[in-house]
């Protein structure tokens, strides 16, 4: 930081600041494509198989078909099923991109 009396703005340092955030978002963001080519990958190798479309297939009759909510069930219930079709539909969209 400066030590005289100017403030960061007048100096440029906020600037400066501002242009190695957007690097490091950059950077960052590349990493994460990259981790998730890799994971997208790894997810086709499993489930691009014919056991793993009839696993999947299993998986989304099971979880992905029942009601969320029915008569008697309370709040976690519903809760829980919507947890398990979340992972379903994770899977399915890792796949289908």
């Amino acid at each position: 930081m400066n030590n005289n009396n100017n403030s960061p703005y007048e100096t440029g340092e906020l600037e400066m600041d501002f242009e190695k955030i957007q690097q490091e978002k950059v950077k960052f963001l590349e990493e994460q494509n990259e981790k998730i080519k890799v994971l997208k990958q790894s997810y086709n190798k499993v489930f691009n198989t014919k056991e793993g479309i009839s696993i999947l297939s299993n998986l989304h009759d099971k979880f992905s078909e029942q009601p969320s909510y029915a008569f008697g069930y309370n709040i976690n219930d519903t809760c829980y099923i919507e947890g398990q079709k979340s992972v379903i539909r994770y899977i399915e969209k890792l796949l289908s991109v």
